[in-house]
């Protein structure tokens, strides 16, 4: 239980280091968005990266993903090798494919999805960047089967220093507006795929397998119509809201979406980068039903912690970060926090029927919970717009985790600590009910929450959360860092 405590701590804290220098400098762009677009080119900007989010997962037939699983189930290394080549292979035969027909009937599309079709352009450069990302991801997800979490960091991180670098010449320099940050991004995803290729088959070699082309394809594809529902769940009131509103409360909804998803990108997603190839080798071993239930509650602290943290201070942060337009965007932000919280959990509780290959229970579900969502959309949009689009988000990621949970135990029983769980959903709504109390100046607002905000990790100690075991741990671990932090001081005054 420790090794894996240990493993999947130090992959995702790698994954995490590189997704908050991602983030940050992406955080850092915000103000130049906001201030050199308005909030109508920022709505066109979320309608593209929609409209290739559910073109990539149609046709990309799940191979990427299905590629880890089918990787661990192999130890001979020709065999892993042979999974990986013949997923390159058909994923870049199927996306070139893909691009043909993009590129010729981009006009109808633009005028399907923009409503006009001026926007065929910006379609095509998107598209574009589509059929590279597909192909590149491939040699990601095989840097994320082998744990390489360094290599895959620092390759991310480079791709975006120069997505966001060309951003500034050619936004704020050159005065592109839309199309500099589509310039950006294809340029950056085409160096992505210069390097990545070199380094996945310096290890794999060139080969085919029908057989097991098939198979991963047997896998994967009840997974495409759940990953649709799951796309529909995520961003379909995009496209409500450009229907019942318009193209400027999209720009301001799709700011706090991007605040909401912070939690997923810098928390849930790094541990999910390695949780699911690390879930596989757990359930390999004696009685591993235990083990699931205490990295659920490992998990869950992490994410509300972090969640709690950026619910109680996303007022000063968008006061700062963006410009007096999308101001509006922090009253959204807490409500799209919890539904990603409740997403992280549904997340999680999928690994039973992933681990027992019981996919099409995780599509039925996705249907199920889709119609929802787009029944609550329709309904919420159209009388309380933006708002109503985030409350729908919030009820449909919170039935799709009662939903998963509900079916993995069937076919695959995690030893919940469900006191523990409560604890923490129950001691962070305490929280953040106490941070919203006051209502004064920035900087005492500031401070108060601050403060208020160390209760949380207070309350569970004091309401016996922790066991003796972790208490010793955390006292231990505590201790280390001061006995660093004198070292370092008496190595200064040497110096």
């Amino acid at each position: 239980m420790l090794q894996e405590l240990k493993t999947l701590t130090r992959h995702s804290a790698i994954y995490g280091t590189a997704e908050i220098l991602k983030k940050g400098l992406g955080f850092l762009m915000i103000p130049v968005y906001t201030h050199f677009l308005l909030p109508a080119d920022y709505g066109l900007l979320e309608l593209l990266e929609m409209t290739v989010i559910i073109t990539g997962i149609i046709f990309g037939l799940r191979l990427g993903g299905t590629m880890i699983r089918f990787y661990h189930q192999f130890d001979d290394p020709g065999q892993k090798s042979e999974v990986v080549s013949t997923t390159f292979i058909s994923v870049s035969v199927i996306s070139l494919l893909l691009l043909v027909f993009l590129q010729v009937y981009s006009v109808q599309i633009s005028s399907l999805i923009s409503g006009t079709p001026e926007n065929a352009k910006a379609f095509r450069l998107m598209f574009l960047s589509l059929v590279i990302q597909n192909i590149y991801l491939v040699g990601e997800n095989y840097l994320l089967a082998r744990k390489k979490s360094a290599i895959y960091s620092s390759l991310s991180i480079l791709t975006l220093a120069i997505s966001l670098t060309l951003n500034i010449l050619f936004v704020v320099g050159f005065g592109w507006g839309v199309y500099g940050i589509l310039y950006s991004m294809l340029i950056a995803k085409l160096v992505n795929l210069i390097i990545v290729v070199p380094l996945t088959f310096k290890d794999v070699s060139i080969s085919f397998s029908w057989i097991k082309l098939r198979d991963m394809l047997y896998y994967g594809l009840p997974l495409v119509p759940a990953s649709i529902g799951m796309f529909l769940m995520h961003f379909s009131d995009r496209f409500f809201i450009r229907h019942y509103v318009d193209l400027s409360e999209l720009g301001i909804y799709a700011l706090a979406y991007k605040f909401g998803m912070i939690l997923s990108v810098l928390v849930a997603g790094p541990i999910f980068k390695i949780w699911n190839t690390q879930r596989f080798e757990i359930a390999r071993q004696e009685k591993p039903d235990s083990v699931f239930g205490r990295m659920f509650t490992y998990f869950l602290l992490a994410v509300t912690s972090f969640a709690l943290i950026l619910c109680v201070f996303i007022d000063e942060a968008i006061h700062i970060m963006a410009a007096q337009a999308y101001q509006s965007a922090a009253s959204l932000v807490p409500i799209l926090v919890l539904a990603y919280l409740m997403i992280s959990i549904s997340g999680f509780f999928n690994l039973g029927c992933m681990i027992t290959g019981r996919t099409k229970i995780l599509a039925g579900v996705q249907v199920v919970v889709t119609v929802l969502n787009i029944f609550l959309n329709i309904l919420l949009i159209s009388r309380y717009g933006i708002m109503g689009a985030a409350v729908s988000t919030l009820a449909t990621f919170s039935v799709l985790a009662v939903l998963n949970y509900h079916y993995s135990q069937k076919v695959y029983y995690i030893s919940m600590e469900h006191g523990r769980v409560i604890k923490v959903f129950f001691t962070g709504l305490c929280v953040y009910v106490l941070s919203q109390l006051v209502d004064s100046t920035f900087w005492i607002q500031l401070g108060y929450k601050g403060l208020v905000l160390t209760l949380f990790p207070l309350i569970l100690w004091l309401t016996g959360f922790f066991s003796s075991d972790e208490k010793k741990k955390l006292k231990g671990l505590v201790r280390n860092l001061k006995s660093k932090e004198i070292h370092a001081r008496a190595d200064d005054a040497r110096q």
